[in-house]
């Protein structure tokens, strides 16, 4: 699967978020539903980008900032009035709808942001997380180095993959929300380092090691 495109909103806004998410399935949308502080109010999506998974959970209660490079995103949110949408410009990638390049991550110097949320296509423990799009990859370091806390978005199938390119080191992750098909092994390495993860429960199977 192809991650999809960033969103971000500034710092000093009631609420700011930072979001860089990619295609995913239904438990993307659990997830992005737990972070987003709401009820489980039935399954999630079968398939579609995480971005779109968590912004349909967006319900501000305050005047809420989004900076987004996906169009998508933008077009969903703008029809809330408590929601500002600011749309990165760029080069635009036809597969996914999404901005990137120079001019998607030159405003971004501008920003301070409190949170990214970003979609990976792999999560490698020793190698990092990681993404199929080397543009994809750029704009993801340049909204990280804006926001002060970055956090993934990703189902368990992401573990233990490497997508082409990479765009951190594990250690420069927050928070990883994930669901409860995780292994154990994994999910124990990931708070071994001291990085907050967040479980998201989708069936009573046993888990893997």
């Amino acid at each position: 699967e192809r991650c999809a495109q960033p969103t971000l909103t500034p710092q000093g806004s009631p609420s700011s978020l930072l979001s860089h998410v990619g295609t995913g399935r239904w438990a993307r949308e659990a997830a992005a539903r737990k972070r987003a502080g709401r009820r489980w109010g039935g399954p999630g999506a079968a398939s579609g980008t995480t971005v779109l998974a968590l912004a349909r959970c967006i319900t501000p209660v305050h005047r809420l900032t989004v900076i987004s490079a996906s169009l998508a995103v933008s077009q969903l949110l703008g029809h809330n009035e408590a929601i500002e949408v600011v749309q990165l410009g760029g080069s635009l990638r036809q597969s996914s709808l999404s901005v990137v390049g120079k001019f998607a991550e030159s405003p971004l110097c501008e920003f301070s942001c409190s949170k990214l949320f970003i979609g990976v296509d792999g999560i490698d423990l020793d190698f990092g997380i990681t993404t199929t799009d080397i543009r994809e990859a750029e704009l993801n370091r340049a909204m990280m180095r804006t926001a002060q806390k970055t956090i993934v978005l990703a189902d368990s199938s992401k573990f233990r993959r490497r997508g082409f390119s990479k765009i951190a080191n594990i250690s420069e992750v927050d928070t990883i929300i994930t669901d409860s098909r995780v292994p154990i092994t994994i999910a124990q390495s990931i708070e071994d380092m001291g990085i907050e993860l967040k479980i998201v429960e989708v069936d009573k199977g046993k888990r893997a090691e």
